[in-house]
């Protein structure tokens, strides 16, 4: 009787054993991936497009009424008014510099960018006055063409983010602050009265707004990850106003043409970054 207990207590202990080391063995077959560590001060440099600049609202207004009681839009403060719309990307180059901290998987901190296109490459459109009375001058063509770029867009932005592994998914916001520039030339050409003119005109301004974006970053090695991002940036309206180049009629002062829109566009880029 004793000699049955002893040999069930060998083999349970056997299966107990061969249980533990069967455990053992799959949790040493199948490790938790690490997280890398993000924490710490981070420098990069980045590269990419600005896919959209400022879209350009125009109107040529006539606030003495000048043109009053001729043609088509007799009394009418607004003459004409289009749009133009950029259609043109720009190459942007920057860097940045930020500051990390990090829980297990959770990741957060701080970031300052600094971002600058090639105004000579600048954005531009072209587009067609409509009169707003829809009753054209007869006789009369437009066409107005607008060119617009950012000379630089700096940022401050929070940023938290999830680490898989060697991965790090992003999101970020803050404020941003850039130097817009514009210009403009319109060409009415007329047969009739009041006569063919030109207006032309631009602008330069330092503007402030915000930023928002994603990204994922990639370690490629302890201190050297590669990053692709996406940011949308808004920095307010702007709009200023030109005089005729000429206009000959001496009975008419001429009329003001007012150019406005949003400083805004979105941005695309691939950042190579160091961890100290």
């Amino acid at each position: 009787m004793i000699d049955k207990l002893n040999s069930r207590s060998v083999l349970l202990t056997v299966l107990l054993l061969s249980f533990a080391s069967a455990q053992a063995a799959g949790t040493e077959t199948s490790p938790t991936t690490a997280v890398h560590a993000w924490a710490g001060y981070h420098l990069g440099i980045d590269l990419g497009v600005q896919t959209r600049a400022a879209n350009q609202a125009l109107t040529v207004n006539d606030p003495q009424q000048s043109l009053s009681g001729q043609g088509a839009n007799a009394d009418q403060a607004a003459l004409l008014a289009g749009n133009v719309k950029s259609a043109k990307n720009i190459a942007i180059g920057g860097i940045h510099a930020g500051y990390l901290l990090q829980k297990d998987s959770l990741v957060y901190g701080v970031e300052a960018e600094l971002m600058a296109g090639n105004c000579n490459r600048s954005a531009s459109g072209n587009a067609s006055l409509n009169d707003p009375t829809k009753a054209p001058f007869p006789d009369y063509s437009s066409t107005v063409s607008n060119k617009s770029c950012l000379s630089y867009l700096s940022a401050i932005k929070g940023k938290a983010g999830y680490a898989v592994g060697n991965v790090l998914v992003y999101v970020d916001a803050g404020l941003a602050f850039g130097r817009a520039r514009s210009s403009t030339v319109a060409t009415i050409t007329n047969t009739g009265n009041p006569p063919s003119d030109v207006w032309s005109g631009s602008s330069a301004k330092t503007m402030t707004g915000y930023i928002i974006g994603t990204g994922t970053d990639i370690a490629l090695e302890k201190n050297i990850s590669l990053g692709l991002g996406l940011s949308h940036y808004d920095l307010g309206k702007m709009s200023y106003a030109t005089k005729p180049d000429s206009f000959t009629a001496g009975d008419q002062p001429g009329v003001d043409q007012s150019i406005s829109g949003r400083a805004k566009g979105n941005l695309v880029k691939v950042s190579l970054n160091y961890q100290y």
